[in-house]
């Protein structure tokens, strides 16, 4: 379509098929041939007429529509930052603010400053909080609740109360990394068993404290075994005493040992020791404990909380001994057969080696080698009631963990002599007594105890050698 300049001022610049209307203005001559074009779009969807503002505007202005095609000159909007300088800014209201940090619900830390290399937590609305590395080595650990740097645990997790320290002797030990909590066991030293003078005695057992110590690693457990008494003590506190049994004397047996233990200490308590048997051959009191206090019959030793029978030994926290069976941790023993373990298991990691049947000794009447039956953990040794000729030897059976030694009855003459030996007791377990009716050259010997138990005593007629009592002993589990 063509330029057409109309009569009232209207100029019209046509477009084609192909091209919209235009209006080209061209550059002066002497500076060249550019230039500058106006046109309208390609597509309208209705007419469009822009009015010019009445008068210039000022520098800088910018024109502007007011939607209905009306034109001015109009400045443009200025607004200053909110905040101070280095401010994050953000719509207050309409206008900037300006914040420090930009707080969690609006997709912020909430935080001003981040601890160098440490790892961020989030918590909750509130600023995000940080743990730092520490020390070399240090893993995130976290206890249930929150995250902190600790030491890298050696081989895994520990385990509470799975390894032990046992010493006899002064000794210290020191808290191993991972460990928060130790069981501590005390017994006193047993009382020696008496030789012949009378009837001869068994030895009292030694008092026994134990319970649980909370601890930190690195902290140093002092034991100090002297006299045979047992001390444990931390930072110079004393947590538990267990005091020795006293010995027997001809006619008498030996009184069980007392404890005391701090009451720091959890899930403990402080026993005092069985009393030794007073009938001849007397079997030697057991060492304290919470199953109870073992003594003889006649010369079974006494197990932690069983009572020794004529010959058998007592088992931990069952019954008597038959005659010459052993007692067992679950029930006494019959004239027959040994007594039964333990149906439900002891917890505790120290008792828990008392879940064994008792000892299974018979009653042994023979003319030549008579041996009692060894008892298991908790088992009292079987004992010997042996008739024997000359030359032959009766031994009693030893005890296991806690468990009386097998106490040993013979029947000496001129004619029939031998070798009569009671049963050593198993650690806390008294040991067996031994006898020998008067008569013949018999040599007789009571049996001792492993820790803490009172030795057997001893009665013959020609030569005799009382039991000893079980040295103090400390246990530390961790």
């Amino acid at each position: 379509m063509p330029t057409i300049i109309n009569g009232d001022g209207v100029v019209t610049a046509g477009g084609t098929a192909s091209t919209q209307g235009q209006v080209t203005l061209a550059e002066r001559t002497g500076s060249g041939t550019n230039t500058v074009t106006i046109q309208a779009p390609a597509t309208l969807a209705a007419d469009l007429t822009f009015t010019m503002p009445t008068t210039d505007g000022t520098n800088g202005q910018y024109l502007q529509t007011n939607g209905s095609g009306q034109l001015a000159f109009a400045t443009v909007p200025t607004t200053s930052p909110g905040g101070t300088t280095g401010q994050i800014q953000f719509n207050n209201a309409g206008v900037f603010g300006g914040v420090t940090s930009v707080a969690v619900a609006n997709g912020g830390t909430g935080a001003t400053t981040l601890t160098a290399n440490a790892v961020l937590i989030g918590n909750g609305t509130s600023a995000v909080t940080a743990v730092a590395p520490g020390t070399n080595g240090n893993v995130l650990t976290s206890d249930g609740t929150a995250w902190t740097s600790a030491a890298a645990p050696v081989s895994g997790p520990v385990l509470e109360f799975t390894r032990q320290f046992v010493t006899q002797t002064t000794a210290n030990f020191t808290v191993p990394t991972g460990v928060s909590n130790i069981r501590l066991y005390a017994c006193g030293r047993g009382g020696n068993g008496s030789a012949p003078g009378g009837a001869s005695g068994g030895g009292g057992g030694g008092g026994f404290g134990f319970g649980t110590l909370a601890v930190t690693a690195g902290q140093v457990i002092n034991v100090t075994i002297s006299g045979g008494v047992a001390t444990v003590a931390r930072s110079a506190v004393t947590l538990i005493t267990a005091n020795p049994g006293g010995n027997a004397s001809p006619g008498t047996g030996g009184t069980g040992g007392t404890a005391s233990i701090s009451g720091t200490l959890t899930s403990g308590g402080a026993f005092s020791g069985g009393n030794g048997g007073t009938i001849s051959g007397g079997g030697g009191g057991s060492a304290g404990s919470p199953l109870g206090n073992g003594f003889n019959g006649r010369c079974g030793g006494g197990g932690i909380g069983g009572i020794g029978g004529d010959a058998g030994g007592g088992g931990a926290g069952g019954g008597a001994s038959g005659s010459a069976c052993g007692g067992g941790a679950g029930g006494s023993a019959s004239s027959s057969f040994g007594g039964v373990g333990r149906a439900v298991p002891f917890t505790d990691p120290l008792l828990a080696q008392l879940n064994s049947p008792g000892g299974l000794g018979t009653n042994l009447t023979q003319t030549q080698q008579s041996i009692g039956v060894n008892g298991g953990p908790g088992g009292g040794g079987g004992g010997v009631a042996s008739h024997s000729t000359a030359g032959a030897y009766s031994i009693g059976g030893f005890g296991g963990f806690g468990g009386g030694g097998g106490g040993c009855s013979g029947d000496g003459s001129s004619s029939r002599s031998g070798n009569y030996v009671g049963g050593d007791g198993g650690a806390l377990g008294g040991g067996g007594g031994a006898r020998c009716n008067p008569g013949g050259s018999s040599s007789v010997f009571g049996g001792t105890s492993l820790a803490g138990g009172g030795g057997g005593g001893a009665d013959g007629v020609a030569s005799f050698s009382a039991g000893n009592g079980g040295p103090a002993t400390v246990w530390i589990f961790y």
